[in-house]
């Protein structure tokens, strides 16, 4: 067992200390970095929901299956309440359900599609809980996975029977993490990042997916319905 999704519901104190966190760790790297590399221009400053419009609701599909259980699955929603110039939307998240819910405050004159950065503090909480170790380890491995050695492609991917151009960023952050880096269930980590401009808020899925030739671990995945 690997990912636990029952992640208890925090307080209002809690969010809001999740949301600074998130800022600091997942969001736009202003003060962190001198010059974006183009990973993290995909993340951080691209107008994902640029194609969005005020009161459109786009809905995810959550998939997590670890090695030995049943497949867990639940939902993602990103609701726009009000869209400004430069492709800044106003957006709230409702990030799965009931005991596995994560709360998030709205966001406001938001460019980036937040889905990013609620599934990568999800999947950030996910490993620390199952490992024993720190979330904020977690976070910044990822984070720090950005700034080295990502793959970009250019697919074509299927989209309910449509073939649509992506563009996929993949990485391995824990591969040379002195602490997990040796544990397959870790160092085989990879995550990875769809856009599409044919998808409204531009991201097609998030997901991070464990296996070796001989094993499977875990597979995490929030994908556009």
């Amino acid at each position: 067992m690997y990912l636990n999704t029952s992640i208890q519901t925090l307080g209002r104190a809690p969010v809001a200390a999740l949301l600074l966190t998130l800022g600091m760790t997942f969001g736009a790297p202003s003060l962190a970095f001198n010059e974006l590399n183009e990973a993290q221009t995909w993340i951080y400053d691209t107008a994902h929901l640029a194609n969005t419009t005020e009161g459109q609701v786009i809905e995810y599909r959550y998939e997590n299956q670890i090695k030995g259980q049943e497949t867990i699955e639940d939902s993602v929603s990103l609701s726009v309440a009000k869209t400004y110039d430069e492709g800044k939307r106003d957006v709230s998240l409702e990030f799965l359900s009931d005991a596995r819910r994560l709360p998030f405050p709205d966001f406001t004159a938001f460019r980036g599609n937040p889905v990013i950065i609620a599934t990568l503090e999800h999947i950030a909480q996910n490993l620390a809980e199952q490992s024993g170790g720190g979330v904020l380890s977690f976070r910044n491995r990822i984070r720090d996975g950005l700034v080295k050695e990502v793959a970009i492609s250019q697919e074509n991917s299927q989209l309910n029977d449509a073939s649509i151009d992506t563009t996929v960023l993949r990485f391995r952050p824990f591969i040379d993490d002195p602490r997990v880096g040796r544990q397959p269930e870790y160092s085989n980590a990879e995550f990875s990042i769809a856009f599409s401009e044919a998808v409204p808020g531009g991201v097609v899925s998030v997901a991070v997916e464990s296996t070796t030739d001989k094993d499977f671990f875990y597979r995490q995945t929030v994908s556009i319905k």
